[in-house]
């Protein structure tokens, strides 16, 4: 097993032991949940202005995230030239998030959310698409910086041009 797919296997379990711990309790509400919902705007914002400093600053050092484009899992140390290949200008498209749920456990926290994107012209096709997005938060210190994040499609909504 590579190095990386260890690395995946035992984010997984961490991810999902948190989760496990956390049934039935209560999600945490207010200021750390807000700032990071807040956290999450900007990171998709960042992605649609393409701007990849912003991106990499609010990644973990020790980030490992799962990309729908990429064959397996990437660090952070790929992520320039992953941020280069596919979001290498600004996008013209309007997202929106709509959050599913979020937990915390000491200074983790695990968002899901879906990502609702719209792009069109007022001549032309109208495309949407939706995504599912997870993402692991890290507090270090008083910061936060996402440590894992998986996305993909959502086969529960269809993602179509008009």
């Amino acid at each position: 097993m590579t190095r990386q797919c260890t690395a995946v296997v035992i984010l997984v379990t961490l991810v999902s032991v948190l989760l496990a711990s956390c049934a039935g309790k209560p999600t945490l509400t207010g200021d750390e949940a807000e700032l990071l919902w807040g956290l999450e705007e900007t990171y998709i914002k960042a992605h649609v202005e393409a701007d990849h400093q912003t991106i990499l600053s609010l990644w973990d050092r020790q980030f490992l995230g799962w990309p729908s484009r990429l064959p397996k899992p990437s660090g952070k140390d790929g992520g320039a030239e992953y941020l280069a290949e596919f979001f290498p200008a600004s996008l013209q498209l309007t997202p929106r998030i709509e959050r599913q749920g979020i937990r915390f456990a000491g200074n983790v926290a695990v968002l899901f959310y879906r990502l609702h994107w719209g792009s069109g012209e007022e001549t032309g096709p109208i495309t949407t698409a939706t995504t599912r997005l997870t993402h692991t938060w890290i507090k270090r210190d008083s910061e936060w910086f996402i440590l894992g994040g998986m996305d993909w499609s959502d086969p529960s909504v269809e993602n179509h041009k008009n």
